[in-house]
């Protein structure tokens, strides 16, 4: 599944063809096919492979199975993004947010920093996305104190690059 997420986030960076990544998506689903992992793959390989017609279903069933509510909390905060990327190909902002939501619950009920950290990027992007920029600051502005508080350091976040997504679009 990291390859899949990888391949949906930074495939203009990637050497590695998206087709062949599909290929080998499509290949795992035969494991287990009705298991979460199996429907995400499915997803993927579906839409890459057989373009949005026949790709659009397979996500939609995916991103049914990521957003149920019975999917443990350390499940969800595994897979979220994979879900956030599939509902914005599907321009499902409601599940994204939905997503995003449950997410960032579960984070805050297992108390796993770093996935906190990483709703509320995704969540500044998402919310940025469709103009809810001042949704788009607050998950911002969540994110850069829980960075704060597991010791990220201003000088490592620029030198790392700026993360944040409101900046430019608000001049903050």
């Amino acid at each position: 599944m990291q390859v899949v997420d990888h391949a949906i986030g930074a495939e203009h960076l990637s050497a590695v063809a998206e087709t062949w990544v599909a290929a080998e998506a499509a290949r795992l689903v035969r494991t287990d096919p009705d298991s979460l992992d199996g429907r995400l793959l499915a997803g993927y390989a579906a839409f890459v492979l057989d373009g949005y017609e026949t790709g659009a279903p397979a996500l939609r069933r995916a991103i049914t199975a990521i957003a149920d509510p019975a999917l443990p909390d350390e499940v969800l905060l595994r897979r979220f993004v994979v879900g956030i990327n599939y509902s914005n190909v599907l321009c499902d902002d409601a599940t994204r947010l939905t997503l995003l939501d449950r997410a960032e619950a579960a984070a805050r009920r297992t108390g796993v920093l770093h996935a906190l950290d990483l709703v509320h990027f995704v969540g500044a992007m998402s919310e940025a996305t469709l103009g809810r920029l001042d949704h788009a600051d607050r998950h911002d502005a969540a994110g850069q104190r829980v960075r704060r508080s597991i010791g990220v350091t201003v000088e490592q976040e620029q030198v790392a690059g700026s993360r944040s997504p409101t900046r430019c679009s608000t001049g903050r």
